[in-house]
């Protein structure tokens, strides 16, 4: 019977061990379930996010800027060069000749003032002869001439009227000036030019200008300079018996010398217009293992454009790969192991931060924010306002992402899984940006700066502060960069004030985010507690007023308990709103405490024992 017991015994023993082994191996497996369950998520969310869809990018490069690194095609490719097209368009421009045209109004005006001419010295000076006094004739040749300045503004010295009175007559002045007329208009009519409205020297002659003019109705191969009209004018009129007659009128006619050929500005830009319609597409074709940015050479804008398009194309080999490509599956394996660095770093250096499930969660979904905010900045990067743009391209996902996960990470939870969540988020935005050492490095500086200034913050005016220094001392590093590349000062000083913009933008950002997540993830930041331990609190308030008592209990104790927190290194924000409030509930009756009674009165008095 005593062995039969004491088999029992062991029996019902090992039966209890087996119970307790299950029970352990099933705790153990829940407490593996979350971490794993993360863990796999993570994965599946940052490859998502980060690779899927997309090649490698950037880097970033400026014009004028001297490359530090030399890049080559992997593969032949061709895309449309935008900017040679620009550049074939504007030499078939610059061959589009200017189109003019002839003004013959001011030869219409002329003849009616020469007529005019005519009419009044027949009148006035007609009948005048050589035995006409003296002052007489003066007196009517300088009354003719200032009628002729003031109403046909026509400049003719008193000297030369009385000169064309005595030495021709009406039938020699009508033969003169008409024949003279006729010369003058196949002249304006063939055109009179100032070269320097062509941007030509005078003595650069009709050659050059008509050379460049088009087709057969713009073809005036009779236009003259200033200079040569005058001559052929003197040349083409006919001549009286006497060279004093002969001066005096070619004077009064070369006032009706003008420059009448003008550029017609709209027709000429039409055509400059069509012929830049038909130049076609141009193509550029690069070769295998033809460099595309050369290492030490000034970059220019076809070097950026050729860059820009082998992105392109590279971009459009990974996505006709399909989902699952050599390319996605080296960063899925990378991202496996960077995940797996980083949880055993946590659970080594951070047991505390890891225990609370949501410090965890809330650490994941800013990395996930901050992965997306550089995947879509990056996306940005690409359209043309940051092609056309490329001093700031880049700045927006290599600053926004880490400035805004440090800002959040960093007041929320602490300074250290801070570092941490912006070490990976600079990690995994250098791997879309081409491994870029340089995004590195901006990016985890600004991280950084902006965790330094917001330790022990306690304002949330101070964030926006924090992440301008954190712009100011990148600033400065892009000025180091750009005198060591030597960049141009103007795309140098914009890339500066651009970096400064971009993080106080994120640290506005971030502003909005931290009453939500706080909301989400119950998690009381110092910034909150120093709003609760605010004097002008609501609830503080009512207890200054209803229990006034209670109140200077509740000063004396936190103030005790912050002192007391301070010593032993624990929060005494903390400390100080948990004594603040420790005796809130003392609010539904505070005459029926000690401290908040007067020495007359005491309301237990007035209770019944059994109560």
């Amino acid at each position: 019977m005593g062995r039969t017991a004491d088999l029992r015994r062991r029996r019902r023993l090992e039966a209890g061990r087996e119970r307790a082994r299950e029970r352990f191996t099933l705790k153990r497996m829940r407490a593996w379930i979350f971490p794993v369950s993360l863990f796999c998520f993570m994965t599946a969310a940052i490859v998502f996010i980060c690779f899927c869809g997309r090649t490698k990018t950037g880097p970033y490069l400026t014009l004028n800027q001297v490359a530090s690194l030399h890049i080559s095609a992997q593969k032949s490719f061709s895309y449309p060069s935008a900017i040679q097209t620009k550049r074939q368009k504007q030499q078939s421009e610059l061959l589009v000749p200017t189109v003019i045209r002839v003004d013959t109004l001011g030869l219409e005006s002329f003849q009616k003032r020469i007529d005019l001419f005519l009419k009044t010295f027949e009148e006035r000076l007609g009948g005048i002869s050589k035995d006409t006094p003296a002052e007489t004739r003066e007196e009517t040749a300088n009354a003719l001439s200032l009628a002729l300045q003031k109403e046909d503004n026509l400049a003719v010295p008193a000297a030369t009227l009385l000169l064309l009175a005595d030495e021709t007559s009406a039938k020699d002045r009508q033969r003169l000036f008409t024949g003279g007329m006729r010369a003058l208009a196949d002249i304006l009519r063939g055109g009179v030019y100032a070269p320097s409205k062509f941007g030509l020297d005078e003595a650069e002659g009709q050659n050059l200008l008509f050379a460049t003019q088009p087709g057969e109705h713009d073809a005036m191969l009779d236009a003259r300079t200033m200079s040569e009209a005058r001559r052929q004018l003197e040349k083409d009129m006919p001549y009286a018996s006497k060279s004093a007659v002969n001066a005096a009128v070619l004077q009064i006619l070369e006032q009706g010398l003008e420059t009448n050929v003008v550029p017609d500005t709209e027709a000429t830009r039409k055509r400059k217009a069509q012929a830049a319609a038909r130049v076609p597409e141009v193509t550029v074709s690069v070769e295998k293992g033809q460099p595309i940015i050369e290492e030490g050479r000034v970059v220019t804008e076809e070097d950026l454009e050729k860059l820009n398009a082998y992105q392109r194309f590279l971009r459009t080999q990974e996505e006709n790969a399909g989902v699952f490509n050599p390319f996605l599956v080296q960063y899925t394996m990378l991202t496996v192991v960077l995940l797996m660095c980083a949880a055993l770093y946590l659970k080594i250096a951070m047991p505390t931060t890891t225990a609370p499930r949501p410090k965890v969660l809330l650490m994941a979904l800013v990395l996930l924010i901050t992965l997306g905010l550089a995947r879509g900045f990056i996306a940005l990067d690409h359209t043309t306002f940051f092609l056309t743009r490329p001093y700031i391209q880049g700045a927006f996902s290599v600053l926004v992402p880490p400035v805004f996960g440090a800002l959040l990470v960093s007041v929320l939870i602490g300074t250290r899984p801070a570092v941490l969540v912006c070490l990976l988020a600079s990690i995994f935005s250098a791997l879309m940006i081409g491994n870029s050492l340089e995004v590195f490095v901006g990016s985890f500086l600004a991280s950084l700066i902006t965790i330094r200034m917001t330790k022990g913050i306690h304002q949330r005016g101070r964030i926006v502060r924090a992440s301008f220094f954190a712009g100011l001392t990148l600033a400065v590093l892009s000025l180091v960069f750009g005198l060591y590349y030597n960049f141009a000062l103007i795309p140098l000083l914009i890339k500066m004030i651009t970096g400064i913009a971009v993080c106080v933008t994120a640290g506005i950002l971030a502003l909005g985010f931290f009453p939500l997540f706080e909301f989400i993830f119950k998690i009381t930041t110092d910034i909150r507690l120093l709003e609760l331990t605010d004097f002008n609190h609501p609830l503080l308030r009512r207890l200054q007023i209803d229990a006034p008592g209670t109140y200077h209990h509740s000063l004396m104790v936190a103030n005790l308990a912050e002192t007391c927190a301070t010593a032993i290194g624990e929060n005494p924000y903390r400390a100080r709103a948990a004594a603040l409030y420790h005796d809130v509930g003392k609010l539904k009756n505070p005459q029926y405490f000690s401290e908040n009674q007067t020495p007359d009165y005491n309301p237990h008095d007035e209770l019944l024992p059994e109560v």
